[in-house]
């Protein structure tokens, strides 16, 4: 089997994991900062670069989900570091992984829009269930999210669209 020296792997490793940062957030994000201070710094909540930070390793630390192994597979191929990624990235688009939290966002947007009681009962009306409620490799909640909500401080547990 033909591979690449590992300087040359993380060589690319880095150029890589730039660009995509770039990509997402400008190049002026300071490509000389840990990734979690361009987030917070892109996003303009510096405060929040531990809890950035926290949520990268959480997620980073995800077993073998659909993208990983995607990206595991092509990687195992001996296809490049940026081919792996984008069989990570097109596995993640799929709406039963990361596009899951489009649907999210959308149900979010839709109780701002109308109230959050008929926002769910028009999503519930179609037969879908709720965005990041209910997984079944979470029944009882995923304990990533309950390791980030003990790193800080939630003003109102309840949520901006909860009833007064």
């Amino acid at each position: 089997m033909i591979s690449r020296p590992r300087d040359r792997l993380l060589e690319d490793a880095v150029r890589i994991v730039n660009a995509t940062a770039n990509a997402m957030l400008g190049e002026a994000a300071g490509c000389r900062q840990p990734m979690h201070r361009r987030i917070a710094d892109s996003w303009s909540v510096p405060f929040a670069a531990d809890a950035i930070r926290q949520a990268l390793v959480l997620i980073a630390d995800h077993e073998l989900n659909a993208s990983t192994f995607a990206a595991r597979v092509a990687a195992s191929t001996g296809a490049p570091l940026a081919a792996a990624l984008l069989a990570g990235l097109a596995t993640l688009a799929g709406p039963r992984h990361g596009g899951a939290s489009a649907a999210y966002r959308q149900l979010v947007a839709a109780a701002g829009q109308v109230g959050a009681p008929a926002a769910l009962d028009k999503h519930l009306a179609s037969a879908r269930s709720v965005p990041a409620f209910g997984h079944p490799l979470y029944p009882a909640g995923d304990p990533r999210a309950m390791a980030l909500l003990g790193s800080f401080e939630v003003d109102n547990p309840r949520g901006p669209c909860a009833p007064r």
